[in-house]
């Protein structure tokens, strides 16, 4: 997961109901050096209700594995001990199981790896 240069992230919220999984583009990581595992993650949401919007979320680091880390939304301390995500790269067997029909209409089929995937949905996104 690399901030600009590509959509390279999904995020897999949970909530009291289920998850959802949409791709994000990541713009800036910024560690917040408090100590305590936080950092300001930057992104958009393409495939948020009310249409793409920013956001910047504090986020407490859980689990860092490769290519993955599973955080804590600061500021959700509610009942259910607040909302959890897993960011993570956007493979491509993840965007033919999603967005199938993306990889239908490309005149290219990306490679499998994440640079080769980041540049390919910045040229759907128009912003490549």
């Amino acid at each position: 997961m690399k901030p600009a240069g590509g959509m390279r992230g999904r995020c897999c919220r949970g909530t009291g109901t289920g998850g959802t999984t949409p791709p994000i583009r990541i713009s800036r990581v910024e560690p917040l050096k408090t100590g305590r595992d936080l950092l300001r993650l930057s992104f958009f949401n393409a495939c948020y209700a009310s249409g793409v919007q920013d956001f910047n979320l504090d986020l407490r680091v859980l689990y860092r594995g490769y290519g993955y880390m599973m955080v804590k939304i600061e500021g959700t301390d509610d009942l259910d001990g607040g909302r959890c995500a897993v960011v993570t790269d956007v493979s491509l067997q993840w965007l033919e199981c999603h967005f199938p029909e993306v990889i239908r209409n490309a005149e290219e089929r990306p490679a499998y790896d994440p640079d080769s995937i980041a540049r390919f949905l910045d040229q759907v996104a128009g912003s490549g």
